[in-house]
């Protein structure tokens, strides 16, 4: 009999990324309460993260981001999703793949 290896850390983690997907889907359909916020925080020079330029400046490892009361336009698909927020009065396209967590 052959012995299988259960790598519990992958499960968890796409566990929880399916958690993400959806609370991100449940945003998508209407604002959270003002007394909730949602706080994500990518590392900005990943594979099929999109954001502008500027941003790779201030923040060149990683950024968070909060969807609280001024976020626009979160669309949330099985691969990506992407987000508009106002950055200093103007409004700035997030776009992020989240393939994976990592701790």
């Amino acid at each position: 009999m052959e012995k299988i290896y259960i790598d519990y850390g992958k499960r968890i983690n796409k566990a929880i990324l399916n958690v993400i997907k959806e609370i991100l889907r449940d945003l998508s359909k209407s604002k959270i309460s003002s007394h909730h916020c949602f706080y994500i925080t990518f590392r900005t020079k990943s594979k099929g993260v999109s954001i502008p330029d500027k941003f790779l400046n201030e923040y060149p490892k990683e950024m968070t981001i909060v969807l609280q009361n001024q976020y626009w336009n979160l669309a949330v698909d099985e691969r990506k999703f992407s987000v508009t927020l106002l950055f200093n009065k103007v409004k700035e396209k997030i776009i992020k793949f989240p393939v994976y967590l990592s701790a």
